[in-house]
């Protein structure tokens, strides 16, 4: 949360998991874990984040999909993408995920996460285009999860369903 501050670190979209006091760690939480740790050693550093901002343009998105197995796009509120003749991301968007490439929609907003299905510009995002949501993840946790999921499997179904998995508490929503 701050660049300079020793309280850098804050729990985006999660109540805090423990705090330092008097020198010692405070849990909140006793975690316990049942059977022995699955270690993965490869991530597919094929994943690309686009960030919407005003005058954005679709060449440069569809340059991202030219380069990426998954583009996550970083929207305005609780997710969705300008829409309109003469913007052409949803042209770009349908021949890239006609090829099989991955859509992620994030938030730029740090807390309550996304929610598509609010506006029509992302409910018919994710409706006809299949973008998955990252709901409460943050972009970091988007990111690593999906470098993680393509070192596994990059067929869509796939991907999708080990996305909305919960893995060490990074999504608390679930579309399974």
């Amino acid at each position: 949360m701050y660049s300079k501050n020793y309280n850098a670190f804050s729990s985006i979209n999660y109540p805090l998991v423990a705090i330092i006091q008097d020198g010692k760690v405070m849990s909140y939480r006793d975690r316990k874990y049942s059977g022995k740790p699955v270690f993965y050693d490869k991530l597919d550093s094929s994943v690309g984040v686009f960030k919407i901002i005003p005058g954005a343009d679709s060449k440069v998105l569809d340059q991202y999909f030219s380069f990426y197995d998954a583009v996550v796009v970083e929207s305005f509120g609780t997710g969705g993408i300008p829409d309109g003749e003469n913007r052409g991301f949803y042209s770009v968007i349908e021949k890239w995920q006609k090829r099989g490439k991955i859509l992620v929609m994030c938030t730029q907003v740090v807390n309550e996460g996304s929610d598509m299905t609010v506006y029509k510009v992302g409910k018919s995002l994710k409706e006809k285009y299949g973008f998955l949501e990252s709901y409460d993840m943050t972009l970091e946790a988007v990111v690593a999860k999906l470098m993680w999921i393509l070192a596994i499997t990059k067929t869509p179904s796939r991907v999708k369903k080990i996305f909305y998995r919960n893995v060490a508490d990074d999504i608390l929503y679930t579309e399974e």
